[in-house]
């Protein structure tokens, strides 16, 4: 009775809480108060009981004793363990009671919230009538069919919203059948109810067990208990089942979390996703070797399976190194947590497919700030920026803990760089990545005091380009130096910039392999002077970054160079796009002259119409109209790529220009000139295709179609070496712009006598003196960069080209 009490005392109190935490606490505490109070009130009671059956029992052994004494007959008397099984019986009732009344507050819960909401729905359905002008007239069926939808209702959001409300069903569901089983056990047995209610369990339990009943009665009881076993254990094994299976779904979606230190974690996925991965696990590799483990963790709004998928059918060679993939939104901060973004060595944050570039950066934005908010600081965070505009909101954000790497710019500086040098694109692929050689900072404190001179030739198997500068007193990293002059002495601090095939792959040798500078030749050297030549370049296609590429290459080309526009996009559109935010560098080129012509690319009869013959070289543009698709754009891109390889070809074996008499004076009402051309057969001409599939770049080399292929492999290969060494991308910005050093092809007859018998420490140094540093050769269209053998003594022929740094 004060258990009950108690109950509905707290639930009064607990309904004017508005706090629903705070009710479902104060409800919990009452319960658990009801049930001390319960067993404290039974154990009393069964305490209070065995009190009075000890002295009963004191009582009867004195009783016996006097009438042993007095030789009368002693009469049988009941025994202890028969008021104790009575005692239990009691007990019992007074739990189930005590039960039962526990579960007052939650129906009366539940009947005021069905209360609650019928007077709601009554009320509304008046005021309905009243509106219509009828007379509201109340319905018995409705309040029925409203319990019953409110009960299903009720039911339907206990089981969505509670992770227990299964086994909690399973295990009411088993009380009641063992409850009431039990009560009728003891009603047709007449046997204790502690007794009835383990015959009860046992029934349920063991389907077998009711077979030693004799009484019609009990055996029915019996069948009925076995049969409801059955259900619940079959209820049972559904729900382990159930349980186990989503067990393992949840860790094959990848829901665990990731515990790892110092990986390297991937937030999106694009085509340049699995380039990337093969990239990293290329760098690990040297790490993979000291018996490190290296991981690589991938977060994607994509299904973890397929993910793996992706990664098993490209068949990269993981080189040791671990890949985890995980489903999730790089911008929520617990996905970022999940999977220890935190603790990464570094993190890249790949632009979005299917999105404009302005809306792609602002995702990559949010995924930065999710990032500084997070706190992340283990390294630091290399971000690719779909539009150039955009870099320095990044950089706004993220402080001096971002990079950004323009995939658009950095393509396009790779397509200026290669029009005036044929040749160079492949050479520019070698050194990004880590598939042969790339660039490596490292601390040297043996050159400290020495001449760049000296350390230049005391490697064996790299080569010097230049230092890095010691770190700030902010601690940002210090400026690089790219081919420094001779006298540059290297002071503490300064680190060294290699180009090496690996990081344990060169070490410091005692001494110079040559001497520097070189002996006189018997041939004068002639100073190498780099005159810009005139150049026409044609541009299929259109990019949103083309203004910026204008600029770049009329930095590079001679004066009088032409260049030529070929697109869908009409000629006021293109001046309107160039202009955009108040952009005139088109205006005020000094050394390129435009020419813009309409049409489609994709169409022969208006590609017939180009001087193809005339130009210097043909870059094939992913068509900005096209990019969210990329099948469409590498379709449209490969039609080009093979009208252009075709009428090229039939034009050069005829020996015939018909471009003047077919065009006139203009095309489309478009001005082109000239109308007399000269007809390209040198080696200097060059088809550059860009790609936005690496898969359509295997076909297109397959093909042989094309001089070189560009694709976002390269940017893939410049994200992982900003990711791996955040000092490489003031680098690569370097050698693909016009000013500072870049990298040069340039015939051996400029440096050497061709024939002569040298080694490659010695054409090093005869280059060395021209302020240049030679980094390779190419042999044919093999390129061959940081020779293994450079003490080998070899013939150097004619036509054969020098790759070197150079500023000029």
């Amino acid at each position: 009775s004060y258990s009950f009490c108690t109950l509905l005392v707290g639930m009064e109190c607990n309904e004017e809480k508005n706090d629903r935490n705070e009710r479902t606490w104060n409800g919990f505490g009452g319960f658990i108060l009801g049930c001390v109070m319960s067993g404290f009130i039974s154990l009393l009671s069964y305490v209070r009981q065995f009190q009075e059956m000890r002295r009963i029992s004191v009582m009867n052994e004195k009783l016996i004793a006097t009438l042993e004494e007095a030789h009368l007959e002693v009469p049988d008397a009941p025994q202890p363990a028969q008021t104790a099984e009575g005692a239990e019986t009691y007990v019992f009732l007074a739990v189930i009671t005590s039960l039962l009344f526990l579960s007052l507050r939650f129906l009366h819960r539940e009947y005021k919230l069905l209360c609650k909401t019928r007077n709601k729905i009554f009320a509304a359905s008046k005021r309905e009538a009243e509106r219509e002008g009828q007379e509201y007239i109340h319905d018995p069926a409705t309040s029925r069919r409203l319990l019953k939808h409110f009960i299903m209702y009720r039911l339907d959001y206990w089981f969505s919203a509670s992770v227990y409300s299964k086994p909690l069903t399973l295990l009411f569901l088993t009380l009641a059948l063992i409850i009431s089983g039990g009560i009728l056990f003891y009603l047709v047995k007449q046997d204790t109810v502690g007794s009835a209610m383990w015959n009860a369990w046992a029934f349920v339990a063991d389907s077998g067990a009711h077979a030693d009943e004799s009484e019609t009665g009990a055996r029915v009881v019996g069948l009925m208990l076995t049969i409801g076993g059955m259900l619940v254990f079959a209820l049972v094994i559904g729900l382990i089942s159930d349980a186990i299976s989503d067990k393992f779904d949840s860790l094959k979606r990848g829901k665990a979390k990731v515990i790892e230190t110092d990986h390297t974690l991937i937030l999106g996925w694009s085509d340049k996703t699995l380039p990337l991965i093969r990239e990293i696990a290329n760098a690990n590799e040297s790490l993979v070797k000291e018996g490190k483990l290296c991981v690589i963790a991938v977060l994607a709004e994509m299904d973890k399976e397929m993910m793996e998928q992706e990664i098993r059918d490209s068949n990269i060679n993981l080189r040791g190194s671990m890949v985890v993939c995980r489903r999730g939104n790089p911008t929520v901060l617990h996905d970022l947590q999940h999977v220890s973004a935190r603790t990464a060595r570094s993190v890249i944050v790949l632009s979005p497919l299917g999105m404009t570039a302005d809306e792609a950066d602002a995702r990559s934005l949010r995924v930065v700030l999710c990032l500084v908010g997070l706190q992340y600081r283990q390294g630091h965070i290399t971000v690719e920026i779909a539009d150039v505009d955009n870099r320095e909101l990044v950089h706004i954000i993220g402080g001096d803990r971002v990079e950004t790497v323009v995939a658009h710019d950095f393509i396009g500086r790779l397509i200026v760089q290669s029009s005036r040098q044929p040749g160079l694109a492949p050479i520019l692929e070698r050194v990004l990545g880590f598939e042969g050689n790339e660039f490596y900072i490292e601390e040297w404190p043996k050159l400290i005091g020495k001449k760049f001179a000296e350390a230049l030739f005391s490697f064996e198997h790299a080569i010097p380009i230049g230092v890095r500068m010691p770190m700030k007193k902010d601690g940002s990293s210090g400026a690089t130096l790219l081919n420094p002059p001779d006298e540059f002495v290297i002071k503490e601090g300064m680190e060294l910039i290699v180009l090496a095939e690996d990081d344990d792959s060169y070490t410091l040798s005692d001494g110079p392999f040559v001497k520097y500078p070189p002996p006189k030749y018997k041939k004068p050297l002639v100073p190498v002077k780099s005159v810009p030549r005139k150049e026409r370049v044609l541009f299929i296609g259109w990019r949103r970054d083309l203004c910026d590429m204008l600029h770049e290459l009329d930095e590079v080309v001679g004066e009088g160079s032409v260049l030529t526009i070929f697109s869908t996009v009409s000629v006021a559109i293109r001046n309107e796009r160039l202009g955009a935010n108040g952009r005139t560098s088109h205006m005020n080129l000094r050394n390129l002259t435009l020419e813009h012509v309409c049409g489609n690319p994709v169409s022969r009869r208006e590609v017939e119409l180009l001087p193809i013959e005339t130009f210097d070289s043909i870059f094939i543009l992913a068509d900005e109209e096209f990019e969210s698709d990329m099948e469409a754009a590498d379709g449209r891109s490969l039609t080009s790529l093979l009208l252009i390889h075709d009428i090229r070809n039939q034009r050069l074996s005829n020996g015939k220009y018909t471009f003047a008499d077919q065009l006139g004076s203009s095309m489309n009402g478009n001005p082109l000139s000239p109308k007399k051309g000269v007809v390209r057969r040198d080696s200097n001409f060059a088809v550059v295709s860009e790609v936005l599939d690496p898969k359509t770049r295997s076909l297109i080399n397959l093909a042989k179609v094309s001089d070189y292929v560009m694709s976002n492999e390269m940017v893939s290969a410049a994200l992982a070496m900003v990711a791996e060494c955040r000092d490489v991308n003031a680098i690569l910005k370097e050698l693909l712009s016009s000013e500072g050093n870049e990298i040069y092809v340039r015939p051996l007859e400029d440096y050497i006598t061709p024939g002569r018998e040298l080694s490659f420490w010695e054409v090093m140094s005869i280059v060395r003196t021209h302020k240049s540093i030679l980094i390779g050769y190419r042999v044919g269209e093999e390129p061959i960069l940081n020779p293994v053998n450079k003490t080998e003594v070899r013939k150097w022929s004619k036509g054969e080209k020098l790759v070197l740094l150079a500023e000029d």
